[in-house]
């Protein structure tokens, strides 16, 4: 999904930054910047599925969730 510009996919995106950053702020050893990155990743991760879940696609004539329609691309 990465150039597809939705509002349920704002904290997917932010997820993987502050996983990222984390993890490589972490190799430099200021563990406590690393530690706050990897807290936020995980507030972002909990709130994404809350916020992508309304989020319905029309296929063919069912309605289906996102959710499904990346687990029928994949």
């Amino acid at each position: 999904m990465i150039g597809i510009y939705d509002y349920t996919v704002i904290l997917t995106y932010a997820n993987l930054i502050f996983g990222v950053m984390g993890i490589f702020i972490s190799f430099t050893g200021n563990l406590s910047y690393s530690f706050l990155l990897l807290i936020l990743a995980g507030i972002c991760d909990m709130f994404d599925g809350v916020v992508a879940k309304p989020k319905r696609i029309v296929h063919g004539k069912k309605r289906i969730t996102v959710y499904k329609l990346i687990l029928l691309l994949i």
